[in-house]
């Protein structure tokens, strides 16, 4: 790596905290130029505009995001020998991750200052559609998910739920820690809320 894509690497990774962190109208080039002890003319010699630096951090963040959730959906689809749920924990993280990195707060900040950047993101949560159909075909191939449960229901709770749940608002109002709400939602969903007497009542009934 040459010192010309060092330096932009640097740039980057201190624009994307400081972005995170107090979003697009508080970023300032002078600030990033401080903290790395390179001038503004450099700067504008890597990023035209700032603009064109917060374009680079959303972008990477998606395509990064997007990557991970590919290589888990290669290997639940790609073969025989994997551990679906473990694979499906996978996705779930990822998800949670995505969810944190594009917090509530960031999503409006992109919606009121930068709104094609907004509809990017938009775009990208409409491509897990396809993702999670894949992954609810390799579930009912494999045997793990009911092919009575509705495509679309499974990929409403496993995505938009699981984003939901997590946004700060909900969570401000639950007493428990993220790990134990999280550990909530996978045994909810992994094994029901029932117990074995409680399933077993009620299948009797949808029988009868």
């Amino acid at each position: 790596m040459n010192l010309r894509e060092e330096t932009k690497k640097r740039i980057l990774k201190v624009a994307e905290a400081a972005f995170l962190q107090n979003g697009y109208k508080n970023l300032r080039i002078d600030d990033i130029a401080a903290e790395l002890s390179i001038s503004k003319r450099t700067f504008y010699e890597l990023f035209r505009s700032k603009h064109e630096l917060v374009y680079e951090i959303i972008d990477s963040a998606l395509n990064n995001f997007r990557l991970k959730i590919q290589e888990v959906i290669g290997r639940m689809t790609d073969g025989d020998n994997f551990r679906f749920i473990d694979e499906l924990k996978n996705l779930w993280q990822i998800i949670i991750e995505h969810t944190s990195y594009f917090s509530g707060e960031v999503i409006n900040d992109l919606k009121l200052h930068l709104p094609g950047y907004w509809e990017k993101c938009e775009r990208f949560d409409a491509e897990r559609v396809d993702d999670f159909r894949r992954v609810y075909q390799a579930g009912i191939k494999q045997g793990y998910i009911k092919p009575n449960i509705s495509e679309e229901v499974f990929y409403i709770i496993h995505f938009h739920a699981l984003r939901n749940l997590l946004k700060p608002e909900i969570l401000t109002n639950i007493p428990l820690s993220v790990n134990d709400i999280l550990s909530n939602f996978y045994e909810i969903l992994l094994t029901g809320a029932l117990t074995q007497q409680a399933r077993d009542e009620y299948i009797s009934k949808l029988r009868n």
